[in-house]
């Protein structure tokens, strides 16, 4: 499971820190799926998810995000 996140100040919410990311992989941890990548979104990756919302945004280019990359647990990633 793949997540975009794109946060920023003008959305009413800081982007997120370090501690914000910890929280999400252990509340995904919880229900079996482990952190395997974490990264700053390229355009590439709103592309290949097919995001319109994303690519109106302009995430990955103009506005900063995060790529998180969770596996079930126990399976390959």
């Amino acid at each position: 499971m793949t997540l975009l996140v794109s946060l920023t100040a003008r959305d009413g919410r800081a982007p997120l820190t370090d501690v914000d990311v910890a929280r999400v992989s252990r509340a995904y941890r919880v229900h079996g799926f482990a952190l395997v990548e974490l990264r700053a979104i390229a355009p590439a990756d709103v592309e290949a998810a097919r995001s319109s919302w994303g690519k109106r945004l302009d995430i990955g280019r103009t506005r900063p995000g995060l790529l998180l990359r969770f596996v079930r647990e126990g399976a390959s990633a």
